[in-house]
């Protein structure tokens, strides 16, 4: 099948200061796709290069199968939602909407015909006639989506279209923006730095660092098998331990002198690394662990209340803080100042090659190690 968005060799430079690196990529038609990463990592650049608000220095955009780079974004089957909606102040919400038919000179029957669809699609037919400043922000978005998709693009960029909306809003514009996209199908490419978000709505996540991309796959792929400590960070919460590895064993000793194992080593060259567990695959126990799990001695810092689940920071003898995510309904009691075990399975735990990022935080934790008074 013709990819609906097919991107080969593209760099960007300001100046000094390289936007993209040597990107390629593939999104399939019906495809809801996010472009996921830090500011300044180059998501936002792609995007604005399909869309052709910028061009890129090399490299070649295919949209269904033609090369677009010489094209003019208003020529392309492509419409843009933005976070500030853009929506025009004095009109009404079926005048905003039918703004891009009018431009594209479709008159009459059909421009009212394929507004009112517009508006259907995202329920907001009953508030035609209102003004944008008598709308809430999601009711903006809505409209804001209208007027995109009324033209009927093949693609739809979406570039933070939910970062103005307070949390709650938020999640419910995630579930509708996933139901249009699988009514319409047509492909969606999302540019966020909201881990959730992209988790939440994504068919395939592209995630982006330093102008290049990172790591792409599935969602779950990405949250359960990332391949660098940068992904597996960046993807929600991580504890990272350095240590000295033992590439035949699949084992990290970390500065305690523990000895931690993995069932995945990603591509470590040198022999220090870093071992990786998700809070929420850890327990918290006053008993010794199984000799079978990883296990760490460590004192109980801080304990949050985070609704259904408590959050326990954790001190270990190296002065590391590590975190442990516990269900309310299974956790027990554990008091600020507890000594305890936090214990792991070794299908949990992963062996990263060291990031300068991510060891930076690490040696950080490490330097909070207590001094003698």
């Amino acid at each position: 099948m013709t990819k609906a968005v097919s991107v080969r060799g593209i760099t960007k430079r300001y100046g000094k200061f390289v936007a993209l690196d040597d990107v390629s990529l593939d999104i399939e038609q019906g495809e809801f796709l996010s472009l996921l990463g830090p500011s300044g990592a180059g998501k936002t650049t792609i995007l604005r290069m399909i869309a052709g608000f910028d061009r890129p220095d090399t490299g070649e955009i295919r949209i269904m199968d033609r090369n677009i780079v010489d094209l003019p974004s208003h020529k392309r089957p492509v419409n843009t939602v933005f976070q500030d909606y853009a929506l025009f102040p004095h009109m009404s919400v079926a005048d905003n909407v039918a703004y891009g038919l009018r431009q594209d000179r479709v008159r009459g029957e059909d421009r009212r015909i394929r507004v009112r669809e517009a508006l259907d699609m995202v329920e907001m037919t009953s508030m035609a006639h209102r003004r944008p400043d008598e709308l809430s922000g999601g009711q903006q978005q809505r409209v804001a989506l209208a007027r995109a998709l009324v033209k009927r693009p093949s693609i739809l960029l979406l570039d933070e279209p939910l970062g103005a909306l307070d949390r709650r809003l938020r999640q419910q514009m995630q579930i509708e923006l996933k139901t249009l996209q699988r009514e319409t199908g047509i492909a969606f490419v999302l540019v966020t730095h909201d881990q959730d978000e992209a988790l939440a709505m994504s068919d395939r996540i592209v995630v982006t660092r330093h102008g290049r991309i990172e790591q792409a796959g599935t969602p779950s792929d990405l949250y359960d098998y990332p391949r660098t400590a940068f992904v597996a960070d960046f993807m929600g919460s991580q504890n990272f331990l350095f240590g000295k590895l033992d590439k035949a064993n699949k084992a990290l000793t970390t500065r305690d002198g523990v000895t931690l194992y993995a069932d995945r080593i990603e591509d470590v060259a040198g022999p220090e690394a870093l071992a990786a567990v998700r809070p929420e695959n850890t327990i918290i126990t006053m008993d010794e662990p199984s000799p079978a799990l990883n296990r760490v001695r460590g004192r109980v810092i801080q304990a949050m209340h985070m609704g259904n689940t408590m959050e326990y920071v954790v001190d270990l003898p190296s002065g590391a803080e590590v975190f442990s995510r516990q269900s309310r309904k299974h956790a027990t009691d554990i008091p600020i100042g507890s000594e305890i075990w936090l214990a792991w399975d070794r299908a949990d735990t992963a062996i990263f090659p060291l990031d300068d990022e991510i060891n930076e935080t690490t040696k950080r934790s490490h330097k909070t190690m207590r001094e003698p008074a």
